[in-house]
Formats: C-alpha cells, structure tokens, sequence
C-alpha cells in the first residue's frame, strides 16, 4: 500500500539527544611534511588492551582511528585538586606495513577551528599509552589518552545558572595526529574535547559529562521523481558523531536487497561503511523499477544499522563489531510516474 510521506532534509539518529553534536572541520593548517624519527621505541609497549588481528575481516585502504569518547570531563563541586579524563582512542592499521606509528596530541583552538595553539596553563599533562610502536598490517590497536587539568582551571570564567547557583565552566579542544612512518595519516587524526564545570555555591547539582555518540543520515527532502521502468542513483550521506569506530549499513524494510510490490528493487553502494568520528562517508542507493509498476507516491523505510566496536568474539559474523545492530528509521519519497 501507497503513501505520502513528509521527509526532512535531516535525519538524525540520536543515541544520547544531549550534547554538542557540531561536526568538526576536517580542514587543517598542519602539514604533511614526512618528519624524520630518531627515538628508540620501547621494545615491549604496554597496551591497554592487546592487539588484536583482524584476520582480514575488516578491510580499510589506509589507516583511520577514533576517539571513543570525543568529549570528556565532569560536572562537580569545585575543589582544590587537580582532575584527569581519560578516554580510549581505536586505530586499524590499514593494509601495509608493518609501519612505525606515533601520535600526538596538540592544542587547537576549538572542535570547529583545527588550528594549532599554545598549550593552555591550566593544562598540567597529557599521556597517549603508547604513543609511539609497530603496527602490523590489518590490526586493530587500542591507546589509552589522558589530560590532567589543573584545580583553578575554571576561576576566571564565572557564569550563573536560572536559579542564581555560580558556575565555573572551561573547554580545551585537542587533536589527535597520527603518523605512519613519518607522514601525515589525516583518516586517523581526530578531536578530543576535554570540559570541567563546578558549582563552588551550594546547592549546584554534581554530575558527570561524557560522550554524546549518535548517527545521522540525510538526502534530499524533496525524495525522488522517475518513471516506471527506469533506473536512478540516490546520493545518501552518513556521519558518525562521537562514539568511536562503526560499521554503518542501510537497508530497506529490514533486507539487504529488498522488493517492493514484485516491481522495484534498491541496492547501497558501498553496502558497509566503516566509520569514525565527525567524517561524511557517501552511500550510493541504486532503486530500479518495472515498467508495469503503478504510477503512484511510495514511501521507502531506509534503516540505518549501527554496530559499535567490540573485538571480544574473534568468530563472530560482524567482528569486531557488534553482532546486534541498533537499525532506527525513516521514509524516502519515490514518485512514480507511468512510463
């Protein structure tokens, strides 16, 4: 059965509505320029979790890697000690190597504006473990990265909520950059937001912040016109926000390669895309249509399938991703026209 639908330019999948979800630029002022590595790198480093081999099962062309969580930190009374966030940044390798690869974290000036700046006072330290290794081909490695931020960092700036309650609030934006074999791996750089806020007035609420991971998806809201018989190409765009490495497919009433009515059929090109933070990735949908199809307005349920990463079943059908996909939805307009 027909329908209309009304479709919005924007479909956002929100798994925590709360929180800044603003992409981040991809545009930065940072060369590429190889730098020369003379260290000696420990023979052994330490890992928070082991390196886990991929076993081909994940394919990337070139190495990418994530933040977690792209926004740490916490809401609390104020008090006269210093606090560390901290939070796991995920990084596959990609198909050459073995490659020698360092990361550093720098100061920029906000998630928005990539351009680098002094390391701010209230900054006392920041830690990648390990920051620098061997990376065999087609691994996934996991790196613990902390900031400790001093205990007056947030004095000078004073704000005061509805209820009169006073509030000391700051943010420190960083990016993470990424090196294999001394050039620039710009798939793997990304953006780590770390905030404190703290109430020294009673009556302010504690609590804790976090990440604000979601998906989105958007086409145009108008949908598409086309004749029965004929075939078309539907320009589709995913962006993960927050939340680390994804695998992200789309389906149509829950099936790969679905059929409407016996007379139209839609495919994705690519069918899975491996996501990370704050990146567009491009989805070709392909929808070819009978020519004895009624002329008619259809809406199309497209379900976007997310899977977070976990690598603890090696033998599972969607390692190292979750088996259980969250799928939310939404309607794409098709109006057929007789042909």
């Amino acid at each position: 059965m027909s329908k209309a639908a009304c479709i919005p330019v924007l479909i956002v999948f929100l798994l925590i509505t709360a929180g800044c979800t603003s992409p981040v630029s991809q545009n930065t002022t940072i060369p590429s320029t190889p730098v020369t590595l003379t260290q000696t790198l420990a023979p052994f480093p330490v890992f928070p979790r082991n390196p886990i081999d991929l076993q081909g099962k994940v394919q990337v062309p070139v190495p990418l890697g994530s933040f977690e969580q792209s926004y740490i930190g916490q809401i609390m009374y104020c008090t006269n000690e210093s606090e560390t966030y901290g939070t796991s940044y995920d990084f596959i390798s990609g198909p050459s190597g073995p490659s020698r690869v360092r990361f550093q974290l720098v100061p920029v000036v906000s998630e928005w504006e990539l351009n680098e700046t002094l390391m701010p006072k209230e900054i006392l330290d920041t830690v990648i473990t390990p920051d620098e290794f061997i990376a065999q081909p087609d691994h996934l490695y996991t790196l613990r990265v902390e900031v400790t931020v001093s205990p007056n960092a947030s004095d000078e700036h004073i704000w005061y909520d509805g209820g009169g309650v006073e509030w000391n609030n700051v943010y420190y934006a960083f990016r993470l950059r990424a090196f294999a074999d001394g050039v620039l791996a710009p798939e793997a750089n990304d953006t780590l937001v770390v905030f404190k806020e703290c109430s020294p007035t009673p009556g302010g609420a504690p609590g804790h912040g976090g990440s604000h991971p979601g998906t989105s998806l958007s086409f145009d809201e108008n949908g598409i016109t086309m004749l029965a018989g004929e075939e078309r190409d539907v320009n589709l765009t995913l962006q993960n926000r927050d939340g680390g490495i994804r695998e992200l497919s789309l389906r149509i009433g829950g099936l790969t390669l679905p059929s409407f009515f016996g007379n139209m059929t839609a495919s994705f090109d690519p069918p899975v895309t491996i996501a990370h933070n704050f990146w567009d990735d491009h989805v070709t949908m392909h929808i070819t249509t009978r020519p004895q199809m009624p002329a008619d307005e259809y809406s199309i349920p497209l379900r976007l399938c997310i899977r977070s990463l976990d690598p603890s079943n090696p033998n599972g059908t969607h390692f190292p991703f979750t088996e259980a996909a969250w799928c939310p939805s939404a309607d794409f307009n098709i109006r057929i026209k007789g042909s």
